[in-house]
């Protein structure tokens, strides 16, 4: 078995570290025996469902790696669609944001478009989640990118108009807002009418 990848013979161990975990994505990433790849994903499914899989969704996104990053976006939209109900409005408005803050981080240090985009659907999950209360969030993000971090709800007002907002972002704060805007709009299709926020 690799170097740093857990294991015991064949079996793949649930890693005990950040390190562990950012070794077996890379090593998912690398040619290996179907069986082997079928145990990685499967211990990294376990860790991303796991109570720890917030954590660890944070912690991957600070990674040097963008294959660790792009996982620990696509932890926080798994998180999103299987825990959001144990969440209280408190811990809501918490994960907001913290994905806020992670897309508005990662679009100013010249993240790729793949965990880009990945955070831009983990925005659009919280959107569509039961319960969750994200008024005006196009502004939100847009607000968010000209602060150079995640602002508060309530503090949007004290930005300019959102013409004039949209004509002061950089292009890839503009993309960043324009990949948000359309997954969206192309989710929101998708869901049953009725149960549309209002």
């Amino acid at each position: 078995m690799d170097e740093g990848v857990p294991a015991r013979g064949d079996e793949i161990l649930q890693p005990t570290s950040i390190f562990e975990v950012e070794e077996l994505i890379k090593r998912l990433y690398l040619p290996g025996s179907p069986n082997l790849i079928s145990k990685i994903q499967e211990a990294l499914q376990q860790l991303q469902r796991s109570d720890r899989g917030w954590q660890l969704a944070d912690s991957l996104l600070s990674s040097s790696d963008d294959k660790v990053r792009f996982f620990g976006a696509l932890t926080f939209v798994i998180k999103l669609n299987h825990d959001w109900e144990s969440l209280d409005e408190e811990n809501h408005q918490l994960l907001l944001s913290t994905l806020i803050s992670w897309l508005v981080r990662l679009v100013s240090q010249s993240e790729g478009s793949l965990v880009v985009r990945k955070l831009c659907s983990g925005l659009v999950s919280y959107f569509l989640r039961p319960n969750a209360t994200w008024e005006r969030c196009i502004r939100h993000v847009m607000c968010s990118f000209a602060g150079k971090e995640a602002v508060a709800v309530n503090s949007l007002d004290n930005f300019p108009a959102t013409l004039e907002l949209a004509a002061q972002l950089s292009k890839p704060q503009t993309t960043a807002t324009l990949w948000f805007s359309a997954t969206l709009v192309e989710e929101v299709g998708k869901t049953d009418p009725d149960s549309i926020k209002k």
